[in-house]
């Protein structure tokens, strides 16, 4: 399969199923069949849901290809890295969830790993999530990325994200966790050199 059919195909909305509660992800290989559901419930909204059924697409069609084996990053992923994303929602009550997440198919299902931005802080949350995902590269002969390097592009997709969100609390909250990361003394030096580049590129 080559790199124009699978970027054609992520286009839009192939290979994912709209149900009454969320999408439905199905594919076809060599007989086997995969399918994933994601519910609006589970990942805070429509939205958000089919967000995270398009990252696991893009990890799916990346995985099944002769043409590409373990890809380190993809024009339809945003955080830089195949198989990670970035999850932001309100729950019931209103409160901000701010998420990393990390995915991987094992035995034809999708395992996944979710890490708290305000549990971890922004850094360290984007870390486990990436370090997550390459444990299970490595462990399939594939090449493991650069966490610091892919943060980079992580970043820059967060800031952009907080910048065009039109929901104060939750820009608030985006915000008070980049202020955070970069103020504390446990963030590596070039992870804090990553954020304020990020910050003065949306004020200039």
């Amino acid at each position: 399969m080559s790199n124009e059919k699978i970027n054609s195909m992520m286009k839009d909305n192939h290979l994912i199923t709209r149900l009454e509660n969320g999408y439905m992800l199905r594919k076809t290989t060599n007989g086997s069949i995969y399918q994933d559901f994601f519910g609006f419930t589970r990942f805070g909204s429509e939205e958000s849901a089919l967000e995270a059924a398009k990252e696991q697409r893009a990890l799916l069609l990346s995985e099944t290809s002769d043409y590409i084996s373990f890809q380190k990053t993809n024009i339809n992923n945003k955080t830089g890295v195949v198989g990670t994303s970035l999850l932001i929602a309100k729950n019931k009550d209103s409160n901000v969830i701010i998420n990393t997440r990390c995915q991987m198919p094992v035995g034809g299902k999708t395992q996944s790993f979710s890490f708290s931005v305000k549990t971890y802080g922004l850094w360290k949350a984007f870390e486990l999530a990436v370090r997550h995902r390459n444990q299970y590269v490595a462990n399939n002969n594939g090449e493991p990325v650069d966490v610091e390097e892919a943060f980079k592009v992580f970043i820059d997709y967060y800031v952009e994200r907080m910048k065009q969100e039109q929901d104060f609390t939750i820009k608030g909250d985006l915000f008070t966790q980049i202020i955070a990361m970069i103020e504390s003394s446990s963030t590596p030096e070039k992870i804090v050199f990553f954020a304020r580049n990020s910050m003065v590129n949306i004020i200039n």
